[in-house]
């Protein structure tokens, strides 16, 4: 699936997904752990960064052994999108 066939998301769509402050998923994107592209002042998020976003979340807190509670939640997310596009 090329970039143009994917879903794009907002700071906001996604901060509201992943119930975060919109301004985390900015200071996401400035540190260069979740891809996006400005189309004039708006940043918008590919599904391909978000999923691999939260997959480098879910590494991350699995190899520090944190609660797997929050894990499970981002997989359902994750999951649920992917198989949202799988069927269209």
């Amino acid at each position: 699936m090329g970039l143009m066939d994917e879903k794009w998301y907002t700071v906001e769509e996604l901060a509201t997904k992943l119930k975060l402050h919109p301004e985390s998923i900015r200071r996401s994107i400035r540190a260069g752990k979740l891809g996006a592209v400005r189309f004039g002042k708006v940043l918008r998020i590919p599904e391909s960064s978000f999923v691999e976003y939260v997959k480098q979340i879910i590494t991350q807190n699995h190899k520090s052994k944190k609660n797997d509670m929050p894990n499970k939640r981002l997989m359902s997310i994750v999951e649920k999108e992917d198989t949202t596009h799988e069927t269209g």
